[in-house]
């Protein structure tokens, strides 16, 4: 090899380092002007996802949903595969900026809640202290959402939610006549009867026009409806412990159980990740709640309103946190289609009932009469 080769190959290997240090600086340069479209683009919801390939003929493919796209180019094996990436991804975004800047996407409607009924079943207590149960009857007779039942002080007819024409209202259902009537008639949707301790006024959740949950209440004797508490929200559920207590459920991450007083406007949070059903332990200065420690672990607590202590009572079915207690102690609650109960002093639920022959399915809420003659429950339809 002569002088002249050697120095025309050092030549080009000095254009060759410059064309490469150029190639790099503007990879780098436009990896750094367009990251805040990658940024942009990967940030939506759902994130639009960018997958390429540099297929040998020289074509970068890019699948972003809901768009796909092929474009041609030269020179791919020199290009860094970062590079490709913001490439497609900016070829994207040159393309469809006006469907992904311009628009936010459309999102999933909200699944509608499942059908469900309520039946009434009777039950009375032997004079061994067990329960016998007898057949369910269903009240309901639309066809849609009906739940959240609750028994009036007499025990003669009971409060529910019923999903109407997309809008929730509570109604009543009287047992004696197995007339309904319709309690709240409102653009707004409520949840959740409840009765108030004066007697008068039943509290429900009320799903404000702006989508606000605040406890609300609406005299039985009609007239408009007032807030109970304004600033606490949003409030999933709710139990009247006495006149001027109040123990929710709190929707948020996670969610709260807080006892109010209503007279302060303090709230004491007592649990985190509580289940739905807070219930009044009969003859004690006491309630209970779901206490959801993990996804394997639901347990169903007694919080001692005088010691403030909590104290763990039995563990629930799988997935289970719907449960009643009957006014002689007996903690009710159903796995699919069957009915247990456990006494204080039992170690175990004790099955009571299979339903299953009479068309119910996944049982969910139970509530009892004030006598405990009778029981409410939900079931899929």
């Amino acid at each position: 090899m002569t002088t002249t080769d050697l120095r025309a190959g050092r030549k080009v290997d000095r254009s060759a380092r410059r064309t490469n240090r150029h190639k790099e600086a503007a990879v780098a340069s436009l990896e750094g002007d367009f990251s805040p479209l990658i940024k942009a683009l990967t940030s939506q919801r759902p994130p639009y996802s960018v997958v390429y390939a540099a297929l040998g003929t020289g074509t970068i493919v890019c699948d972003s949903q809901p768009f796909s796209f092929q474009v041609r180019c030269a020179n791919l094996v020199a290009m860094k595969p970062g590079f490709l990436r913001l490439l497609s991804a900016c070829v994207a975004v040159a393309a469809f900026s006006a469907i992904v800047f311009s628009q936010t996407p459309t999102p999933s409607p909200a699944p509608a809640p499942p059908s469900t009924d309520i039946f009434l079943i009777d039950i009375t207590t032997t004079r061994t202290g067990n329960l016998k149960v007898g057949q369910p009857v269903k009240i309901t007779d639309w066809s849609g959402y009906n739940n959240q039942p609750a028994f009036m002080p007499d025990g003669k007819s009971i409060l529910y939610t019923s999903i109407r024409e997309k809008q929730a209202d509570i109604y009543r259902f009287d047992i004696g006549t197995a007339a309904t009537t319709q309690v709240t008639n409102t653009p707004e949707s409520e949840y959740s009867p409840t009765l108030m301790p004066d007697g008068k006024s039943i509290s429900v959740v009320r799903v404000e026009s702006d989508g606000t949950q605040r406890l609300w209440k609406f005299p039985l004797a009609g007239g408009a409806p007032s807030l109970v508490l304004e600033k606490i929200k949003p409030v999933g559920y709710h139990l009247w412990v006495d006149d001027d207590t109040l123990a929710l459920f709190v929707l948020g991450k996670p969610n709260t159980l807080q006892l109010v007083d209503l007279r302060s406007g303090k709230a004491e949070v007592i649990a985190e990740n509580p289940g739905r059903i807070l219930r009044r332990v009969p003859h004690e200065n006491k309630f209970s709640f779901v206490h959801k420690v993990s996804d394997q672990e639901w347990l169903v607590k007694i919080f001692d309103l005088k010691t403030r202590n909590v104290a763990t009572f039995i563990k629930t079915f799988p997935g289970v946190e719907d449960y009643a207690w009957t006014p002689s102690g007996v903690l009710l609650m159903a796995n699919e289609s069957k009915l247990f109960g456990r006494k204080k002093s039992d170690f175990a639920w004790v099955e009571l009932a299979d339903f299953s022959h009479a068309g119910l399915k996944n049982i969910t809420r139970i509530a009892v009469s004030p006598k405990g003659d009778r029981i409410a429950v939900v079931s899929r339809q």
